[in-house]
């Protein structure tokens, strides 16, 4: 059994966002903006590292 996510890949498609976009979210290379922080606490929450 797989777990998911296991890629950025998967964190694209369960969000249908484009995988450059969350590699940049990921590594902070996006204008600090309140979409922003919305998607880095759902990505966050999403793999298990947020409350």
């Amino acid at each position: 059994m797989k777990l998911k996510p296991s890629s950025q890949s998967d964190i694209a498609d369960h969000f249908g966002l484009s995988k450059p976009y969350v590699n940049q979210l990921i590594n902070g290379r996006v204008a600090p903006t309140e979409n922003t922080d919305e998607w880095i606490k759902k990505i966050c929450l999403y793999v298990g590292i947020g409350s």
